[in-house]
């Protein structure tokens, strides 16, 4: 039996409302960056998307969408790090607010449960959102699938993206760091889950 489709429990006025999702986004930022790592003065660079489908369990809409920062420069350990360079920033890259259209009009990003290794992808995408004075893309629902493979593969503690598919005895395809690569492995952590375990304790899960 596979878990088809997702029902997130909302409360209004102590009334139970199951919202249905069949398609769910799963996101991963690449951002600027040096050796001293301070996020506050990070800016995205990349915005990694896939769809996964919840009746067939197929990623679609693998995407780079590349993002131009309007203070930050690509460094060298930046561009160690994710191959971005800034080359392909100036050809490839957009502005922020275009890239936040790309996620609503074409994955629905505004409407639909979102997932991401770890909480840093919101954290960013909000502090983006909130110091460019744009409008936060993304639905109100996001799930962490670190603490969630975490917890219900029962680790000792949270491990890498990378580490977390070694435990569940998977390897990572394509490159560490690309936001795109990144977030295809993210979804394959995701279907491991919708199809070992048929249920958790903030959803309820359809069955057929």
């Amino acid at each position: 039996m596979y878990i088809t489709e997702i029902y997130i429990n909302y409360t209004n006025n102590e009334r139970k409302n199951w919202v249905k999702y069949n398609t769910v986004n799963v996101v991963d930022l690449e951002s600027t960056c040096d050796e001293i790592q301070d996020s506050s003065k990070s800016e995205i660079i990349e915005i990694g998307i896939v769809e996964v489908n919840l009746h067939t369990f197929e990623i679609d809409k693998k995407r780079s969408i590349y993002v131009k920062p309007l203070q930050a420069s690509i460094t060298k350990f930046c561009y160690d790090l994710t191959g971005i360079s800034q080359e392909l920033i100036d050809t490839q890259g957009i502005s922020l607010s275009r890239a936040f259209d790309t996620l609503k009009l074409e994955y629905n990003s505004e409407n639909r449960l979102w997932f991401s290794f770890g909480d840093y992808d919101k954290n960013m995408l909000m502090q983006e959102s909130r110091k460019k004075s744009l409008i936060y893309p993304m639905y109100k629902r996001h799930l962490n699938i670190k603490t969630l493979t975490s917890v219900f593969e029962s680790f000792p503690k949270e491990e890498s993206l990378k580490g977390t598919l070694e435990k569940l005895n998977m390897k990572f395809i394509g490159k560490p760091h690309s936001g795109a690569d990144d977030a295809y492995n993210t979804a394959r952590i995701l279907i491991y889950l919708l199809k070992k375990y048929k249920g958790l304790p903030f959803n309820k899960w359809k069955i057929i």
